[in-house]
């Protein structure tokens, strides 16, 4: 696996406390250039296979998040996985996986919810990728959309990259989510049209009653009588239009955007992540 040199301007974030993550990895070069590599910001633990990674597991204080490998002797990251789930104390680590297989995404989701990073690593991706699935609480976003196909994608495209994701089939229900557990809700991602009840506009304005500094984005393919201004003039974070070309920039935008939501929200004295 190559690392490539990091970009210009990304300094690691020292302000912060320092996370520990375990790598997981066979391969001694690739083990020993991302411990270097994520030391600059990172408590790095190292095993050299899945049994390994079970004994550090078993003995020590849980890291906050597991890099992966998959092919690997001794014990692979496929069984390592399976074992892990099965084991309360550490079953909840979040994982990214780390795989030079093609069809890295159907590979995910034999693993469950983990995320993944596709080998060879470009350094920039790899920090941003730890900083989030590290993170010491993994933002929520809502998604609220009739149709369950599209929930079910949004839901997978955020949980890689490293939301806690809660669904809604309608605005009645989204609105009875979020009134429960208001502050829990960094972002808010609401279909335009949805038949029966609350459209998107009326769920906005439903939320914004109770908490009027939630980020809320439209998202649709088909806005009836609300044109593209209109709906931005409602206050709205962002406007996607379906279908999706890119998931990868909208789920970067939500997070931006409950990240933003959370650091004005933190209790004073906690730096921001």
């Amino acid at each position: 696996m190559i690392i490539y040199p990091r970009q210009p301007g990304r300094m690691s974030q020292q302000a912060l406390p320092r996370r520990t993550v375990l790598v997981v990895e066979d391969d001694y070069h690739t083990r020993e250039g991302l411990a270097c590599l994520l030391g600059e910001e990172f408590v790095v633990r190292c095993a050299a296979h899945g049994e390994e990674a079970l004994q550090y597991l078993r003995g020590n204080p849980a890291p906050d998040l597991i890099l992966l490998d998959l092919m690997m002797p001794v014990l692979s990251g496929w069984e390592f996985r399976r074992r892990q789930l099965q084991e309360p104390a550490f079953s909840g680590i979040p994982v990214v996986v780390l795989t030079a297989l093609g069809d890295y995404g159907a590979v995910a989701d034999d693993l469950g919810d983990v995320g993944y990073l596709h080998k060879p690593l470009e350094a920039d991706q790899l920090f941003d990728t730890v900083r989030r699935f590290a993170a010491p609480a993994r933002p929520t976003a809502l998604v609220v959309d009739d149709e369950s196909l599209v929930r079910r994608m949004l839901d997978i495209a955020l949980r890689r990259h490293g939301f806690e994701v809660r669904q809604a089939a309608g605005g009645a229900e989204a609105v009875e989510l979020f009134r429960q557990h208001p502050a829990a809700y960094g972002v808010v991602l609401l279909d335009v049209q949805m038949p029966g009840g609350l459209d998107g506009p009326q769920t906005l304005a439903a939320l914004r009653e109770i908490d009027p500094t939630v980020p809320c984005c439209f998202m649709s393919g088909f806005t009836g009588h609300y044109t593209q201004d209109a709906l931005r003039g409602l206050n709205a974070s962002a406007v996607f239009s379906k279908p999706f070309s890119d998931l990868t920039a909208l789920a970067r935008t939500l997070w931006d955007l409950a990240q933003s939501r959370r650091n004005k929200t933190a209790p004073p004295g906690l730096p921001p992540t």
